[in-house]
């Protein structure tokens, strides 16, 4: 959510890189309180990848899960500020 171009309120979940979907709290509180743009999205993609829990041993592998939560993480947020 948005009050006055600030963050408010923010709810990420990233699904398919383990058995369970994981809520993504670190990545949440990168963008409260910041003002809506590319560094809080790049802050916010990056918490994201580093504690997404990643629990699957067959390939592919950790690191390029960790990127997919990263580019969905950004990809979201981008496709938000066209809505």
């Amino acid at each position: 959510s948005l009050e006055n171009g600030k963050i408010t309120e923010a709810k990420l979940v990233a699904g398919g890189i383990s058995n369970h979907p994981c809520r993504l709290n670190g990545a949440e509180k990168a963008l409260l309180g910041q003002t809506w743009g590319e560094g809080p999205m790049q802050q916010a993609a990056r918490a994201g990848a580093e504690e997404a829990v990643v629990e699957m041993a067959q390939s592919p592998g950790e690191q390029y899960r960790r990127h997919l939560v990263a580019s969905g993480v950004r990809q979201v947020l981008k496709d938000m500020t066209k809505a």
